[in-house]
């Protein structure tokens, strides 16, 4: 069903069709509330930009570096499971 998001939730139904967790329902909601909204239009925009920035600079990245920040972001993700 069809529902018009507010501006609140823009940015995680964004993330979430960035990354294929979305809905076929929540991405055309979010297609059609940018639309009519241009702050969040930008917002969509730059926030592609810098998805594709960070994904062409991690692959240029030394293995080594890539494996240690893995391990780094994994450690912090199981601090912030176990409290």
């Amino acid at each position: 069903m069809l529902r018009i998001i507010k501006c609140d939730s823009v940015c995680t139904t964004c993330d979430k069709a960035q990354y294929g967790e979305a809905s076929f329902c929540e991405k055309l909601c979010l297609l059609l509330h940018i639309i009519f909204c241009k702050s969040c239009r930008d917002y969509v925009r730059n926030n592609r930009k810098l998805t594709k920035h960070v994904h062409s600079k991690l692959k240029n990245l030394d293995p080594d570096i890539k494996a240690q920040m893995q391990s780094e972001i994994e450690s912090e993700l199981s601090k912030t499971i176990d409290k």
